[in-house]
């Protein structure tokens, strides 16, 4: 984890009804209970720094689970922003029923992947991170690779405010996957989560 970037996106999203909800990935995991109080979040933040010695199946997918479930009875917009390497190993929530609980929870879900080394192997391809990348372009949230913390803060921090929330009524569905398309009178283009999924 990068605790200088959770920091600064903690300040560049901080007002006053925005509450934080900090989870942790790794050798003991946690989720902490939600807050509007900008400094409890960054305490929180101070107290998960890091595992020391090998990392190795850091259960992310349960983490992100936990944290999807903790805000899904916010009423207003939902994001989760994921900072970390990008690799799960060892979750019981494989990765269909995280998307379809993001899907669910109409969850905006961003990563910013950060490493000490490249998340790239040979010809370009990603290694680090993948089903996160395909989560974050389900669910209109954004991805990014190993960017200094200040670019990384501005793009986050504006997309997060350029999202806004949706709601319409549906007729009686079964439950299930459906595929989403949502068009506007104004000339920017819309960015929409792919599906809604009923439960």
């Amino acid at each position: 984890m990068q605790p200088e970037l959770a920091i600064a996106l903690i300040n560049e999203l901080s007002n006053a009804i925005t509450m934080f909800s900090i989870a942790r990935a790794g050798i003991s995991s946690s989720t902490r209970a939600a807050t509007l109080d900008r400094s409890v979040a960054i305490q929180q933040i101070g107290e998960i720094t890091g595992d020391s010695g090998k990392k190795t199946n850091v259960a992310i997918y349960d983490a992100l689970g936990s944290a999807i479930r903790q805000i899904s009875l916010a009423p207003s917009l939902r994001v989760v922003i994921f900072i970390g390497e990008g690799n799960d190993g060892g979750s019981s929530l494989r990765y269909a029923e995280l998307r379809r609980l993001a899907e669910s929870n109409q969850i905006a879900f961003c990563a910013a992947l950060v490493a000490d080394h490249s998340l790239r192997g040979t010809k370009s391809v990603l290694q680090y991170g993948w089903s996160l990348r395909e989560l974050t372009s389900d669910t209109v949230g954004i991805f990014l690779e190993n960017q200094k913390t200040p670019k990384a803060t501005r793009r986050l921090g504006e997309g997060v405010q350029r999202l806004g929330l949706v709601t319409f009524e549906m007729p009686s569905r079964q439950s299930g996957r459906y595929k989403v398309s949502v068009s506007s009178k104004r000339i920017e283009r819309l960015k929409v989560q792919k599906a809604i999924v009923i439960p």
